[in-house]
């Protein structure tokens, strides 16, 4: 049964009770004389007049009206059973004639309280009944109205509170009787368009970073061997001038190798396939590891104390490579390294002595291709420190950089054992 329906007999129930209620109170009938029965008790008493008694009336008159007679002196002669004096209300009056004279006048009660009366107890059970009756329409309507219209209303705006969120894999809920049947199911196709796009967006998406990373990796290979040729030949040469050509070549494969090995990193760790897998190590690691970066030779001096600490070495070499390389592009100053224990931490702070970088760059250094204002006509791709930071988290480290009125400097925090 649909909504429209069950409104129609509603409306059709409510004015059929209402009919019944205008009828039943339309107490005219009730005071209506049956006038056959009124002429059978004329016509009685008028042939019986001078022996008139409740016997004879009684067998001969079976009419629930109730009336007297008088005789012309306005004595009674006789009283229907049952009359009541204090409900004498005379509704009509009628001369009775004997031999053609009358003899007396017979007098009709109006009983319609006496009737109402009667009828009182019925009266209330009828009403009583259609108000029940009315009352749980009205209540099987409002439920009927709540699970069919509102209910799918509430339903369709959680929903759309779940597709707004992102939330595409639950389906809606779906009932075809109600009046938003057709709606929900085209939302609900709506919902599976949008979550096919999603997974085919991020397919693609995986695909490319795949992509990415295949070229990085396989452009190391071709870098590092001219890398190695140039060392070999800058080596073997005599002429100073051709040296130096050489050992920019060295400079500049070793900028381009780092640059891709940034761009691999950043697009493994966004295929979440970045591993960083901390171990125990000595601490006597740290200096192989920050020479090893150096390839300028800026550092000056420093000493590592010896304690136990928990990294990854590769990954440590990776973050020690991107902060010196950045502090040869952008200050190429000497670099010192000091190292204290702090909270459980071996710090370990590399300061530059250059004055480019701006206050305002310093808490955006580690966003994923953020480039400082002095960063421009140097090459770079804004990914070194992003992934320093998070390869410093991921061995449950930190890495934070302050400007002072020296320089630079970069706090490195190794987890002890």
């Amino acid at each position: 049964m649909s909504l429209k329906q069950l409104s129609m007999i509603c409306i059709s129930y409510i004015f059929l009770n209402l009919l019944l209620l205008w009828t039943f109170f339309d107490f005219t009938n009730l005071a209506n004389i049956n006038i056959v029965e009124v002429n059978d008790i004329i016509k009685t008493i008028e042939e019986n007049w001078n022996s008139l008694d409740d016997n004879l009336m009684s067998k001969t008159i079976h009419s629930p009206l109730e009336y007297f007679v008088l005789d012309n002196k306005g004595k009674h002669c006789y009283a229907s059973a049952g009359i009541r004096q204090q409900e004498k209300n005379i509704m009509e009056s009628i001369d009775l004639i004997v031999d053609n004279e009358q003899v007396g006048k017979i007098i009709f009660i109006n009983n319609t309280y006496g009737l109402f009366q009667q009828s009182n107890t019925s009266l209330k059970i009828l009403c009583t009944v259609i108000i029940l009756l009315s009352t749980a329409g009205v209540f099987l309507y409002c439920y009927f109205f709540w699970n069919k219209a509102i209910k799918p209303f509430k339903q369709l705006e959680s929903f759309a509170e779940r597709i707004a969120q992102g939330n595409l894999e639950m389906p809606l809920s779906m009932d075809n009787n109600n009046i938003l049947g057709s709606f929900t199911t085209s939302f609900d196709m709506m919902r599976e368009e949008l979550l096919l796009a999603k997974n085919k967006e991020l397919m693609s998406s995986k695909r490319k970073k795949e992509l990415i990373a295949a070229l990085s990796h396989d452009i190391k290979t071709p870098i590092s061997s001219i890398k190695a040729v140039a060392e070999l030949l800058s080596v073997q040469e005599k002429n100073e001038k051709k040296r130096s050509h050489l050992n920019s070549i060295v400079e500049k494969a070793e900028q381009v190798n780092l640059l891709t090995n940034n761009l691999l990193q950043s697009t493994l760790e966004e295929l979440e396939e970045l591993e960083v897998v901390p171990q125990a190590e000595v601490s006597s690691i740290i200096s192989d590891l920050l020479s090893a970066s150096d390839y300028k030779k800026y550092l000056e001096p420093f000493y590592i104390p010896e304690c136990l600490l928990y990294i990854d070495k590769i990954r440590l070499a990776q973050v020690f490579d991107n902060i010196i390389n950045n502090s040869y592009k952008y200050a190429n100053t000497k670099i010192t390294v000091r190292c204290t224990f702090a909270n459980g931490y071996l710090r370990v702070l590399i300061q530059d002595y250059g004055n480019s970088i701006s206050a305002e760059d310093i808490a955006l250094l580690t966003q994923k291709f953020y480039r400082g204002k002095n960063a421009v006509g140097i090459t770079g791709s804004g990914l070194g420190l992003h992934i320093s930071f998070n390869i410093m988290k991921k061995m449950e480290g930190n890495l934070t950089f302050q400007k002072n009125d020296t320089g630079f400097n970069v706090n490195i925090e190794i987890p002890l054992m």
